[in-house]
């Protein structure tokens, strides 16, 4: 079905965006977390801040999820930030989601946590949901199941080029 014949409200339903950058505000962590699902359970943003890598972050806290965040996010480093946008996209449930850089900020160890978070998050509703990552990462986009490169503003298959790298 051709996206204009959706709503607008069903097609918003249908769609989670992580961006680069994540819009985070001077609340708890648990309410950046819930923001486009408030009736999250603990367990829903416990699942989520597992996959998005935060889980022994968060255990650490203080005061776990009630710890307040800086304007911004500031009291937290850009991966965090990064893994929190993560986090609520998961909880937020909408089947597509797309996602701009969500590893640029991390190591190779937080990026191998994210990218199994994201093939787990898949991989609970099989065929019902997509990830569609956008990276310049060629380590993000060896963990997808297919990958297409932007040259010269056309669309290409990975596999139809000829510089050696293909999917994983």
């Amino acid at each position: 079905m051709p996206v204009q014949a959706y709503a607008l409200d069903a097609w918003r339903a249908m769609l989670s965006v992580v961006l680069q950058d994540h819009p985070l505000f001077s609340l708890s962590l648990r309410d950046n977390v819930v923001y486009g699902r408030v009736d999250a359970s603990d367990s829903d943003i416990l699942r989520a801040l597992a996959r998005a890598g935060l889980s022994d972050f968060v255990r650490a806290l203080p005061y776990g999820l009630a710890t307040v965040l800086g304007e911004h996010g500031a009291t937290i480093s850009t991966g965090q930030a990064q893994r929190l946008a993560l986090a609520r996209a998961f909880v937020r449930g909408a089947p597509l989601l797309l996602l701009d850089e969500p590893t640029a900020a991390l190591d190779a160890a937080a990026e191998a946590v994210v990218m199994r978070g994201i093939r787990d998050w898949l991989q609970e509703g099989p065929g019902k949901r997509l990830a569609i990552i956008a990276t310049h990462q060629r380590t993000t986009a060896a963990k997808a199941d297919r990958i297409y490169r932007i040259v010269a503003g056309t669309i290409e298959p990975a596999e139809a080029l000829h510089d050696g790298y293909h999917p994983q």
